[in-house]
């Protein structure tokens, strides 16, 4: 049973102590924090338990002779410890997505506009291999639907361009998704539903949002640079 508890504390101080302290020192605590207010007091739980079972099975190793009471608290807090692990991958499962799941990649390569029974061509240029991200996925899957159907409103009938291009790609310490349209007008974050949601969504998440409208004829983009999560 001792041998079995070292494995385990091994295991707890490469793996889940690491992950906690990488989780307070990370980017995404504080807009993880408004998320989940009492994360803290989870995190805190289990590593108190890490903490207590260490000294416990301390405390085995020097008795010649282990207690009933001393086995049943060495039991109890396995169990703790298992039920604060829980409790923390449930909370944080939901906020570390892959960004290629996202809707703007599952969307089909054609886009149809608003206006006019017309289409959009949609060109992907997609890094299959890029790490997670720090949102939620519904969320993201909404902003993206958001910016593509800016396209799709802003395409009129007759002149203007014709395509919108979606790109994501690791730029450290982010994963970028990028929209690139030749489409005539702006990208207006201010006004209201749309775009503003866009902005919202970055302030949430801690994401930098870069927009480049040229004054000329040129292609604009939006660029959403999301706090990747590495292992």
């Amino acid at each position: 049973m001792i041998k079995h508890g070292e494995t385990l504390i091994v295991g707890w101080n490469s793996e889940v102590s690491r992950d906690i302290s990488n989780l307070y020192q990370a980017p995404i605590w504080p807009y993880l924090s408004q998320k989940h207010p009492n994360i803290g007091n989870v995190v805190a739980e289990l590593d108190r338990g890490i903490a207590r079972f260490c000294q416990l099975l301390n405390m085995m190793k020097e008795c010649s002779e282990i207690s009933e009471k001393l086995f049943q608290n060495f039991i109890a807090l396995i169990i703790q410890i298992g039920n604060s692990t829980s409790k923390l991958r449930t909370k944080l499962n939901g906020f570390f997505v892959n960004p290629v799941k996202c809707l703007a990649n599952r969307h089909s390569d054609i886009l149809p506009t608003t206006e006019g029974g017309g289409v959009l061509r949609y060109v992907k240029e997609i890094d299959q291999f890029v790490p997670n991200v720090f949102c939620d996925l519904k969320e993201l899957d909404f902003v993206c639907e958001q910016i593509l159907e800016n396209c799709q409103k802003h395409k009129k009938l007759e002149g203007g361009g014709s395509t919108v291009w979606f790109k994501i790609y690791k730029e450290d310490p982010f994963v970028c998704l990028e929209f690139i349209d030749d489409i005539e007008g702006d990208f207006q974050l201010n006004s209201k539903g749309g775009l503003k949601i866009v902005r919202e969504f970055c302030e949430q998440y801690g994401c930098c949002l870069d927009i480049n409208n040229p004054s000329d004829n040129e292609s604009k983009s939006i660029k959403i640079s999301l706090i990747s999560i590495t292992n």
